[in-house]
């Protein structure tokens, strides 16, 4: 009877063991894989950035509440607190330059009217207003896909920032 005993407390260990082994790895692997909230995409700049130069790549990051530019190629990292930001707007190619142009209604009058551009491929573009060391910097990035989803998730950012803000005072 007492071997029947020691055999079964062998086996229960022989397979508990191993299981609660799995459970704790299997743990600790979903912490160390969990995303944080992060969000990146890759831009192009424009212009108005002091520090990036023109049609330079660029990643835009929002990592732990806040906004990274990085640009790689020289190293340049710039954290931006979302209470420093003043605008964020993307547009498209369409929205910045106007269907009628004035070359257009010169050269074909009342028809520019009815002669809509025609665009092939739509390109998006990022402004982003935001203040750095109590200087306003304006700056203008081309995105390499729809890039809509930069403007609300700075404006989740600016939100979540506020209410914090508002519970801890």
């Amino acid at each position: 009877m007492e071997n029947a005993v020691n055999q079964l407390i062998l086996a229960i260990c022989l397979i508990a063991i191993p299981i609660l082994i799995m459970v704790l790895i299997d743990s600790a692997q979903n912490k160390k894989h969990k995303p944080k909230d992060h969000f990146s995409k890759t831009l192009v700049h424009v212009g108005g950035h002091p520090y990036i130069p023109t049609d330079a790549v660029i990643d835009f990051d929002i990592i732990d509440n806040k906004v990274y530019l990085i640009h790689g190629a020289n190293n340049y990292k710039e954290e931006i607190l979302p209470q420093n930001i003043k605008r964020c707007e993307v547009k498209n190619e369409q929205e910045i330059t106007y269907d009628l142009t004035i070359p257009r209604m010169l050269v074909l009058g009342p028809l520019a009217l009815a002669d809509k551009k025609r665009n092939v491929r739509d390109n998006f573009y990022l402004f982003l207003s935001y203040e750095i060391k109590g200087v306003e910097v304006n700056c203008l990035f081309k995105g390499l896909d729809n890039i809509y989803d930069i403007q609300s998730q700075v404006t989740r950012l600016k939100i979540e920032t506020a209410q914090t803000e508002e519970t801890t005072t």
